[in-house]
């Protein structure tokens, strides 16, 4: 039994280390943005932070990191029982997420 829980920690030590690039602040943000104005979903923030492998604090950090960016497009995260959602009207998201694909696809 022991060689089994020993096996299965090598397993996750070595899933974490081989994807712990792809937890990038970075990355994060990307995850984010897609889920919220792209699939329009309603983020549990600790269930977030358990899948990135961070922080509920971090993860406050980069929502607070991006909706200074979203500031000029009268766009707002919203936080309400443990879960985030991006608040405005359907042009703004779209301006937004327009603004920070022509950003992301000029600077790579």
């Amino acid at each position: 039994m022991k060689k089994e829980k020993g096996f299965m920690l090598f397993l996750l030590e070595n899933k974490f280390e081989s994807g712990a690039e792809n937890y990038s602040p970075e990355y994060r943000e990307l995850e984010i943005i897609k889920r919220l104005f792209i699939n329009q979903d309603k983020l549990d923030i600790y269930e977030f932070a358990e899948e990135m492998y961070v922080t509920e604090s971090t993860v406050h950090r980069d929502i607070d990191k991006l909706e200074n960016n979203l500031g000029e497009f009268d766009l707002k995260i919203r936080i309400k029982h443990d879960r985030f959602y991006v608040d405005g009207d359907e042009w703004s998201i779209r301006k937004a997420l327009h603004s920070y694909i022509t950003q992301k696809s000029n600077n790579p």
